[in-house]
């Protein structure tokens, strides 16, 4: 099954949408702020690997980085202002890893929603687009699916829509889009 590229979006932003509230923490030096570091760097390691994506190893790269100060055997050295320090200069590069992973997929979902959006347009001009409410709404999508892509006219758009994401998620951008005014 090919995974949804709708899902990683959504994934992927709700763990770069934490990152400001960890910045907070950091600047106000919250006692749990490396726990919450720690967890988060998991949580997208855990993510990529999830969707095979190698950057996974970068993340636990950053997680081994974090854990170094803890193995100092310097004596003078408060450990937790060490691990402070690294922890600060990581959050950028795991961020960056992240926004590198989601924004080749979020141009390829917004293309896929373009498309969609211009196919709904022509189809709903058409009159091909009149739902009634007796059907299940996930099986009239399917028709309407299968309608596009048999269409002469609509088919070649369809098929470049399809490259773009699976089917899956073309659908769940149909319900998104579709239009009954």
């Amino acid at each position: 099954m090919n995974k949804s590229l709708l899902d990683i979006v959504s994934k992927c932003r709700a763990l770069l949408f934490q990152v400001p509230d960890m910045v907070d923490q950091l600047s106000q030096r919250d006692v749990h702020f490396i726990q919450v570091f720690t967890d988060w760097l998991r949580e997208a390691e855990d993510f990529l690997k999830q969707y095979n994506y190698p950057q996974c190893s970068e993340i636990a790269g950053f997680r081994s980085q974090l854990l170094t100060p803890l193995l100092s055997v310097e004596k003078n050295v408060s450990r937790r202002k060490e691990q402070l320090h690294v922890a600060s200069s990581l959050i950028h590069p795991s961020q960056n890893v992240l926004l590198a992973v989601v924004e080749p997929v979020e141009y390829k979902v917004s293309q896929a929603k373009e498309i969609i959006s211009q196919i709904l347009q022509l189809a709903k001009q058409a009159g091909m687009i009149r739902y009634e409410k007796h059907i299940d709404f996930n099986t009239y999508l399917m028709g309407l699916l299968e309608m596009f892509k048999n269409h002469e006219q609509l088919k070649p758009s369809m098929t470049k829509a399809l490259t773009l994401v699976n089917q899956s998620d073309l659908l769940r951008i149909m319900a998104e889009e579709i239009d009954f005014t």
